[in-house]
């Protein structure tokens, strides 16, 4: 584990774009850290990880406002059939 830990140090401290992406997604620091702690990675490579997190995070996102729209449609259906 220490050496994960002196990875993912190396790893931010050479990386604007996981500097940005820690910051901007918090929530998903866990995720950040054991993407980015296995080896020391070059900067194509962080870069690359961090576009990824960033699109799955689009993604989550774009999901979610999906399904509460299919919810809505749903509901709004449900209580049109019941008047």
């Amino acid at each position: 584990m220490q050496k994960n830990k002196e990875n993912y140090l190396q790893n931010v401290k050479d990386s604007k774009e996981l500097q940005a992406l820690i910051r901007d997604y918090p929530d998903y620091f866990d995720l950040i850290f054991y993407a980015i702690s296995e080896r020391v990675l070059s900067p194509e490579e962080a870069k690359f990880i961090a576009q990824n997190i960033r699109i799955r995070n689009g993604e989550v996102i774009k999901n979610k406002k999906e399904l509460e729209q299919r919810e809505l449609i749903i509901r709004l259906r449900q209580k049109m059939s019941i008047t």
